[in-house]
Order: C-alpha cells, then structure tokens, then sequence
C-alpha cells in the first residue's frame, strides 16, 4: 500500500504541477537528454507543492522541480538536469519500483531489503 501510495501522490504532484516552458529549461534538457541517448523529449514541470528535485518515468521521463527553479543560475540548472537525466538513462526509476515490488513480496526476508536500500544508495 506504501509503493500504491507513493504512485498516486506522484502522479497527483506532476498533474498539479505546470509545465516549465523557459526556452533555456528546454533547450539544456534537449541537449543533455541527446547526449544520454534518451530519444524520448523530456518533460520539465513545477510546482510551488514540490520540495525537491527528482525524476520519475521511463519511456517519457519527467523531471518534477520546485517553482522557483524557473530563477536558478544557468550552472545550476545544467548540473540539476544532468543529474535527473542520467537516472533516466540509466532506468532508476523502473528498476525502484521493481525493487519495491520484489522487497514487498519478500518482506520477510532481511536480504531483501538490503538489496533493496542498496539499489537506492547506488542510484544516487
């Protein structure tokens, strides 16, 4: 129910937030998605509700930032994108919820969630 949870409250974060259309914001994260390989176009959305900085998706990654990103220096903003784009390449997310579908089934067993807390450390 906590995995089932986290879904819904990241669907509703993303639906409430509004797309991030800055010419800049888009053409950074074009580039850096190119440069990954991520032939899917990324989506960049805000929120004033949104406290971090994190992407979520897989065939259509989106990256969820806070309002006040659309203000942040130029550097800044290429490191963040790099940082969100590249567990996207890399396939974080599917690979999490993964994770935390397998842990939930084995809750008993304390291997699992190991591996589990271990797979979230790496992919940071």
């Amino acid at each position: 129910s906590r995995l089932l949870w986290s879904l819904v409250s990241l669907v509703g974060a993303a639906r409430r937030a509004t797309p991030l259309l800055d010419e800049a914001w888009t053409r950074d994260a074009a580039r850096i998605a190119g440069g990954y390989g991520l032939g899917a176009r990324v989506r960049l959305r805000a929120g004033r509700r949104i406290a971090g900085v994190f992407s979520w998706g897989w065939r259509r990654p989106m990256v969820l930032l806070p309002a006040e990103a659309a203000a942040w220096s130029a550097e800044r903003r290429r490191v963040v994108l790099a940082h969100e784009l590249a567990h996207a390449a890399r396939g974080d997310w599917p690979i999490q919820i993964l994770s935390a579908i397998l842990v939930t089934l084995a809750w008993f067993n304390p291997l699992a969630w190991l591996v589990h807390r271990r797979l979230r450390f790496e992919s940071e």
